[in-house]
């Protein structure tokens, strides 16, 4: 129940306003995206921050409680033995960098999209310039047909 975002932001720590405060203010300056005119953007950037935070806060505490546990279980003897486990959160915490993944892609900021975006780019840039060197041709060659032109001495 308090892992709920609303109480996620109630109980933010100084680092972790900081932390909330650069990504869903200074990201969007950082990549050219302005939130006050595309409120899904500036949701997306909160959802963001929100869930870097969690991740922190959820790395720091596998990282304080140990990243494996001790699990008792019986032998097949009866005796008492301890398996190592992983923490309990770990996956929790694989999944939520997934999303986090997923929300970058969603907002095109992610490494992958950003090359893609200037790969992209790149292809207009030179099927633009393909299309001024033809659009040049063709004005050159938009001159009345002269059939002497072609012709040379008069053996053909």
């Amino acid at each position: 129940m308090n892992a709920e975002t609303k109480h996620l932001i109630q109980d933010f720590s100084e680092s972790d306003q900081g932390l909330y405060d650069w990504v869903t203010q200074e990201w969007p300056d950082a990549y050219d995206i302005d939130v006050s005119n595309d409120p899904q953007a500036q949701y997306e950037f909160h959802v963001l921050g929100t869930e870097i935070v969690r991740n922190e806060r959820t790395a720091g505490y596998i990282i304080e409680e140990g990243e494996k546990q001790s699990k008792k279980v019986f032998g097949p003897n009866g005796e008492v033995e301890y398996e190592d486990i992983p923490h309990y959160l770990s996956d929790m915490l694989q999944r939520n960098r997934k999303l986090v993944m997923k929300l970058e892609d969603n907002l095109g900021i992610s490494r992958k999209k950003r090359l893609e975006n200037e790969q992209q780019q790149d292809a207009t840039e030179i099927m633009q310039s393909f299309a001024e060197v033809g659009r040049g041709l063709v004005q050159k060659s938009d001159k009345e047909y002269d059939p002497t032109e072609w012709e040379t001495d008069g053996n053909t």
